[in-house]
């Protein structure tokens, strides 16, 4: 039985696995195609965890350009 617990205790949610995604990178700023390639996640699903952590105020976003193409960049909100 406390095999099942610590295996439940070990999981974490797919936020907090873009939680950490941001903060190994020097920028803690991720293009969509970037954390796509990074989570192999369904892109519906992806965006669906990136709105609600935006609405959160955990990240947010912004339009650039790259070589021409507009790309939607997430950065992680640091709060002091």
């Amino acid at each position: 039985m406390s095999e099942i617990k610590e295996k439940k205790e070990e999981r974490i949610t797919n936020v907090e696995k873009l939680l950490i995604l941001f903060a190994e990178t020097q920028t803690h700023c991720l293009t969509l195609t970037e954390i796509l390639e990074k989570t192999k996640m369904n892109k519906n699903t992806l965006l669906v965890y990136l709105h609600k952590m935006q609405k959160r105020g955990l990240i947010t976003s912004r339009w650039i350009y790259i070589k021409g193409k507009r790309e939607r960049l997430y950065c992680l909100e640091v709060r002091v």
